[in-house]
């Protein structure tokens, strides 16, 4: 692997040791932040699936901050909605980073991401994108389209076309 880690990081970065249960042996990819992506991939992970969250570097994922209970200097929603996982630091916007991605990919069952759509096929790591599909591997990703409308009294309104 090329990228800024190696096996044995991902393998000392589980806290816990290991987990039992049915979806042993099943590896997902979680490129997902905040509450969808890592609520996915916590689910699966107490499930026994080996689940590598991915982190940009200098971007990580708002939930190590989030929430207002703290201890140790610590937000409580990090470590409960990662544990059990690994964690794995890429640079998507780099092409060595990207490839490291999926080498990562051919090795896994499944990805979870909650990118804005088509940020995937940009960096061309999408499931349509020959390179980002595996033939044993599926994509799961997490959207949240609806929007407040306050002339309906603050209920969700339908997604309006961008333009």
């Amino acid at each position: 692997m090329t990228a800024r880690t190696n096996r044995t990081t991902l393998e000392a970065s589980r806290e816990g040791g290991p987990i039992d249960g049915p979806l042993v042996g099943v590896r997902i990819l979680e490129l997902g932040s905040l509450i969808a992506g890592p609520f996915a991939g916590r689910l699966l992970a107490d499930l026994g699936a080996e689940v590598i969250k991915v982190e940009a570097p200098e971007r990580h994922d708002p939930l190590r901050e989030w929430g207002q209970e703290y201890l140790d200097g610590r937000s409580l929603w990090w470590p409960v909605m990662n544990r059990n996982k690994k964690l794995i630091t890429l640079d998507l916007h780099q092409e060595s980073d990207r490839a490291s991605l999926l080498e990562l990919a051919r090795d896994s069952d499944a990805m979870i991401e909650n990118f804005r759509p088509g940020t995937l096929e940009r960096w061309e790591l999408g499931s349509t994108d020959s390179k980002g599909s595996t033939p044993r591997s599926c994509s799961c990703a997490s959207r949240v389209t609806a929007r407040l409308d306050r002339t309906r009294g603050g209920r969700a309104s339908p997604p309006r076309p961008r333009r």
